[in-house]
């Protein structure tokens, strides 16, 4: 655990293993609209932080590693936010969420394991 830069202590997400190279961002903003009976259509961002963003990571890691991750994850039970960094680009940390993720054994000692982190703007 780590304080944050308001003083709360939030988990880090940080494995012994980057990520595979390649995740994939995507980035999905909150928009409210309504449509008139006269075909007019207003819209407008929802909220002050409209925008979100979700990582799709993937990590091919030895048992060990592999159960370091999971365990991680478990201890966050897909609700708790932890502070996450991007891989590459240089990004500032950020505060996600994990609501699960996928393990694959291939039978000799390795692991693939694929997640979706979902951004959060507060702790």
């Amino acid at each position: 655990m780590e304080d944050d830069e308001r003083g709360l202590l939030m988990d880090t997400f940080n494995p012994e293993w980057m990520p595979l190279i390649g995740c994939t961002k995507t980035h999905k903003f909150r928009v409210r609209s309504v449509q008139f009976g006269d075909g007019y259509r207003q819209t407008a961002g929802d909220g002050p932080n409209p925008k979100a963003s979700e990582y799709q990571l993937q990590w091919v890691v030895d048992g060990t590693t592999a159960q370091s991750i999971k365990s991680f994850l478990d201890s966050q039970e897909g609700w708790r936010k932890f502070i996450f960094t991007p891989p590459g680009n240089g990004e500032l940390s950020q505060y996600v969420t994990c609501e699960g993720y996928e393990a694959v054994e291939d039978g000799e000692g390795w692991e693939k394991i694929s997640a979706t982190f979902v951004s959060s703007v507060t702790p």
